[in-house]
């Protein structure tokens, strides 16, 4: 975990953007951007960088959250901006899994009653989110999570979202 997180440290001191970022890179960027920034300020302070880690499942001590803190705030304002987290996010390596691995979290958050149709409730699916792991969502971070995979008009949630 040290080690995630002494490379999550550095990566602004080698950040390099380029040209080459597509415009689904960086709406992806902004949504997840906008889902950290839960007071709507347009920054983000310590205490939503711990709910941040907190929601993938990482566990960090306040110092560490502050340590990623202070490399991820190029401009020293305490609290990071859009422009300084879309650095540090587009230099992260793609996050990659198998479509095994994607079904089988899919078949998870969907439930033992779901059919094998290769769809799952939207209602379900949040639901999951709001009440499944350690990183459990809010109700509204759950939907809009949820949302970005597009819902189906039957208010189902199809596999092949997950992969794309």
């Amino acid at each position: 975990m040290a080690d995630d997180l002494s490379q999550l440290t550095q990566l602004t001191a080698t950040t390099q953007t380029t040209n080459t970022i597509t415009k689904a890179q960086r709406e992806e960027v902004e949504a997840l951007f906008n889902l950290v920034d839960t007071d709507g300020s347009g920054e983000i302070d310590e205490d939503e960088l711990e709910e941040l880690f907190a929601l993938v499942g990482v566990d960090v001590s306040p110092e560490e959250i502050s340590e990623v803190m202070r490399e991820a705030d190029a401009d020293g304002s305490g609290e990071i901006d859009r422009e300084e987290f879309a650095e540090v996010m587009l230099a992260l390596p793609p996050c990659r899994h198998s479509p095994n691995e994607v079904l089988r979290c899919f078949r998870l958050l969907a439930g033992p009653r779901a059919p094998r149709n290769g769809r799952m409730e939207h209602a379900q699916l949040i639901h999951a989110l709001v009440n499944l792991g350690r990183g459990r969502c809010a109700p509204a971070e759950a939907k809009a999570l949820a949302e970005q995979l597009k819902p189906r008009k039957d208010g189902t949630v199809a596999y092949a979202r997950f992969l794309a």
